[in-house]
């Protein structure tokens, strides 16, 4: 599995685990994983506005 897959399949299990948990609700999830170059501005957005899992 490539780093690639790994990340996408991790992150599809964190939303499966979270959507368990809270149950079906609209949600955003922003995914940072080791390596990431360059952060889009949503993310200083959603440090500031969000709620951290």
């Amino acid at each position: 599995m490539t780093d690639t897959e790994e990340i996408v399949s991790a992150e599809i299990d964190f939303q499966l685990k979270v959507q368990r948990e809270i149950g079906e609700q609209k949600i955003d999830l922003l995914i940072d994983y080791p390596g990431r170059v360059e952060h889009p501005p949503i993310f200083e957005i959603a440090e500031r506005t969000g709620v951290r899992l």
